[in-house]
């Protein structure tokens, strides 16, 4: 390739090349070819592409000259790092340099032509597809590390043959130790290069642009500082194209297609890993993805992963995982990945720096925002604040736009941001803002789920504020978008030790994630509620906690644990006087020994609530009359069941509760049905699964469309029951409510017994072994009785 640079400058002064032979001494005085091969591995550590490693001894030996012109001010610092200098000898050579480039002493723009080998690029040729097709010049945008350069030399690769030459520029807009080349010197440096010499005298621009008018030139402009550094830069008409990288996003204009970089997924991720680090990507498969994941698909980051796996090739690649986790633990990011980050945080101003900072303390992957407004410490403003430092953050690519008013950071952003947070910010800082977040997060939760779950208001046993600021459905995408957020500030708040906001926001989320059937990370958030409470000596949070808990564990199918904790909560509340928290955990026991098979001691709770409840007329009384109506029914206590369901369900409707009344509708579905009144029941059941279906709630609808498939199934119409049933039976498993599993599998046994024995004797054994497993007797049993019923069967097997 044929190199050419822009305008001569200063002579370097003699001080700067003696530092540096006092430097070399000091460390021995290796060879000027130790020294090019020192800087070659460093840049293979920091993930430069193998074309970009190499540096010859004579470009090391200029550097060492006094009296040279034209200084390559990264190589120096690269020179000075590789004869061990510390830190602060570093950071001042740094600071001196930038300060002669300032003054204009020192600065060079080289013009390349001709292209490198090309790149390794994976899972990007869709996007290299589309850009090469395309007309006009082009800019890619995004995070540091993320690939724009590989993506913006394999486009080039692609088209290049359409033109007569090809120049490259690095415009330094994100370089250590180097600031931006003006315009004017790298419009210098491309003329040279198209001439073969110095332009003549005239209108440099006009001349510039004469030429690429009149021939056919492929710009690549790598690492623009922004726009402004090339938009006199960019061709016009149809003859020249450039192909600009940038991490600064670009505004819309007229000719220019812009192609903002994504992480890879998770597949492209894994492939690239295995690639690089020469792992084949059919041994392992599971390990390579959980490796691949811990960068967040970031190009640069699984490159340096992958040479780290290759000079490690008899580590498992679990062990890897392992390793590269503990040092992301530790903030420790890889050198290469470091340094790309930190330029682009060294080009924020210090508002902007400080709000990378406290956004990297969020608990999710993104925030709405809201969020960000608190955690900038502007909740009481009109947010105009934050949304600058958010769109700031995004054009310089350390933030993304989800979708408007949604912000995500990319996982080593985060790190990276909160590597430099503890060299910058006091501990009380960051505990105030995270407060704030957290605090945030719990007052719109209460709201929100006060609107779907008003009878949970009662467990809130602290000054809350439920005015409903949405509908229903409002609420429920609210809290479906900010989940994971909630889930991970239970966990911060526990591990900060902010026991009152553990218990609070725990107790707040239980009957959301219990009515999605997140039972497992329910588990999770009530033992660190229950633990807090516990430490902060809350009698009263201890009792609801427990109750929550046991209520967990009996959803988990696990009755031998749940059984003991609800006792406790429930002597607790008897011995608090509270006698709401009596009758909830009244109801969660029978729940519970309902599950052991102990029917008549169920009943017994359920029917003291029933008459504890009377006088009140509220959602709890609701309640009791739903859960002792479900246990009447399968007690065969048909009449006083369907009595008490439909007093359960008037109730939910007059008291606006939805999930009250869906419950209703689907229990005196089964009553009505084996009453005989089989198109009331089929009535019954549409409402129950139109209500669920309303109330978008996975577990509801799963149980709505089990019955609604035995009501196909007393119509006659064995197809369509078990059509529906196996939507059931996919819904069950789908959202983890293995009880219903059990139930759904006994019914299909059900519906093909007469006709499919053997089939039928399949879906019962697989009934049985889910309710052994979940400790179900009444599920258990059915599905026993029906297989000794089936024994000796000589009917029709198919």
């Amino acid at each position: 390739m044929v190199g050419a640079t822009g305008r001569a400058d200063a002579d370097l002064p003699a001080s700067i090349a003696a530092a540096l032979g006092e430097l070399r001494a000091r460390a021995g005085s290796p060879s000027y070819q130790q020294i090019a091969l020192r800087i070659s591995a460093a840049r293979q550590r920091r993930g430069l592409a193998p074309g970009e490693t190499a540096v010859s001894r004579s470009t090391v030996y200029d550097c060492f000259r006094p009296g040279r012109s034209r200084l390559n001010a990264p190589l120096v610092l690269e020179i000075a790092a590789a004869l061990d200098a510390d830190e602060g000898t570093l950071g001042r050579w740094r600071e001196a340099l930038v300060e002669r480039q300032r003054a204009g002493t020192s600065l060079v723009v080289r013009v390349d032509e001709g292209l490198p080998d090309p790149p390794l690029l994976i899972g990007r040729d869709d996007l290299v597809d589309q850009l090469a097709g395309g007309t006009g010049n082009v800019v890619v945008s995004g995070m540091p590390g993320v690939g724009k350069t590989a993506l913006a030399l394999a486009v080039a690769v692609r088209i290049a043959p359409r033109f007569d030459r090809v120049l490259r520029v690095n415009l330094d807009g994100f370089t250590e130790g180097r600031i931006p080349p003006e315009t004017a010197t790298v419009l210098d440096g491309l003329l040279r290069c198209l001439l073969g010499g110095p332009a003549a005298v005239g209108d440099p621009l006009q001349h510039y642009r004469d030429l690429l008018s009149a021939r056919r030139v492929l710009l690549v402009l790598d690492n623009a500082a922004g726009p402004e550094q090339v938009a006199e830069l960019l061709p016009p008409g149809d003859a020249s194209v450039a192909l600009v990288t940038s991490r600064v996003e670009f505004p819309e204009a007229e000719g220019l297609t812009r192609a903002r970089l994504p992480a890879l997924p998770a597949e492209a991720a894994a492939l690239l890993l295995a690639t690089v680090s020469g792992r084949p990507s059919g041994v392992d498969d599971a390990d390579l993805h959980a490796l691949a994941a811990t960068t967040g698909g970031l190009p640069l980051a699984l490159t340096l992963l992958g040479r780290r796996v290759r000079e490690h090739p008899d580590w498992p690649l679990a062990d890897h995982r392992d390793a590269h986790e503990q040092r992301l633990r530790l903030l420790a990011l890889d050198d290469g990945l470091h340094g790309s980050l930190a330029q682009s945080y060294a080009a924020l101003d210090p508002d902007a720096a400080a709000a990378l900072r406290l956004l990297a303390l969020a608990p999710g992957t993104d925030l709405g925002d809201d969020a960000a407004r608190e955690l900038l410490g502007a909740g009481t403003g009109d947010g105009a604040a934050s949304r600058t430092a958010l769109e700031g953050l995004a054009t310089a690519s350390l933030v993304s736009s989800v979708r408007p008013g949604r912000w995500e950071l990319h996982d080593l952003v985060r790190r990276f941001a909160r590597r430099m947070s503890l060299d910058v910010d006091p501990p009380s800082t960051l505990a105030e803002a995270g407060r704030r977040l957290l605090e945030h997060y719990l007052a719109e939760a209460t709201r929100a789920v006060a609107v779907i779950y008003p009878r949970s208001i009662a467990d809130w046993y602290w000054p809350h504020d439920t005015a409903a600021t949405t509908d229903e459905v409002g609420a429920l995408d609210w809290l479906g978008e900010e989940q994971a957020n909630l889930v991970h500030a239970v966990t911060w708040a526990a591990e900060a030790g902010w026991d009152e906001l553990t218990v609070r926001l725990a107790t707040v989320l239980w009957a959301y994630l219990a009515d999605r059937s997140e039972a497992a990370t329910n588990l999770v958030l009530q033992r660190h509620a229950l633990a807090a409470a516990e430490r902060a000596g809350d009698a009263l949070g201890v009792s609801v906690c427990r109750r929550n808990l046991g209520q967990t564990l009996g959803r988990l199918g696990r009755p031998d644990e749940a059984g003991p904790m609800l006792e406790e909560a429930l002597a607790a509340s008897e011995a608090l006087g509270d006698r709401l928290g009596v009758v909830q955990a009244r109801n969660a026991l029978a729940n519970v020994v309902h599950m052991r098979g102990d029917n008549d001691e169920a009943v017994r709770l359920l029917a003291a609530n029933v008459e504890d409840r009377r006088a009140a007329a509220d959602v709890h009384l609701t309640n009791a009359l739903l859960n002792l109506g479900v246990v009447l029914t399968r007690m065969d206590r048909s009449e006083e069941a369907l009595a008490r369901l439909q007093e359960a369900g008037a109730l939910a409707e007059t008291q606006a509760w939805v999930a009250g009344e869906q419950l209703a509708a689907n229990n005196v579905t089964t009553l009505l049905q084996e009453a005989g009144r089989i198109r009331e029941a089929e009535v019954a059941a549409t409402r129950a699964l139109r209500l669920a279906r309303r109330l978008r709630r996975p577990r509801g609808i799963a149980y709505a469309t089990s019955t609604l498939a035995s009501v196909r199934y007393d119509l006659g119409d064995l197809d369509e029951a078990m059509r529906v049933n196996d939507e059931a039976l996919r819904l069950a498993r789908e959202v983890g409510v293995r009880e219903l599993e059990a139930m759904t599998l006994s019914n299909a046994g059900d519906y093909l017994r007469a006709t499919r024995p053997d089939l039928a004797r399949e879906h019962y054994l697989a009934a049985r072994v889910v309710a052994e497993q979940i400790g179900n007797v009444f599920e258990r049993d059915r599905a026993a009785e029906a297989l000794h019923e089936l024994d000796g069967h000589d009917g029709p097997t198919g």
